[in-house]
């Protein structure tokens, strides 16, 4: 789930998680949230590894990092 916390909308959302297996990255993968993220609200959002997760299937790690940007 991803929450606004702040007091502006946030607009030109893209999610990126860095996949790592013992402390190894090994795969990024990213998704850009459509519309706009009002104060206080949250949506659920889907991460693909490009390509949708059918093509690309997220691959085995055992820890991630997530970055949240907008404008």
């Amino acid at each position: 789930e991803l929450k606004n916390t702040s007091d502006d909308d946030a607009r030109g959302i893209w999610v990126t998680v860095d996949l790592y297996l013992d402390n190894e990255f090994v795969k990024q993968c990213e998704e850009s949230v459509r519309g706009t993220l009002a104060p206080g609200e949250s949506r659920n959002v889907e991460i693909s590894c490009g390509g949708g997760c059918k093509n690309n299937p997220i691959v085995e790690h055992d820890t991630y990092e997530i970055f949240i940007t907008s404008y």
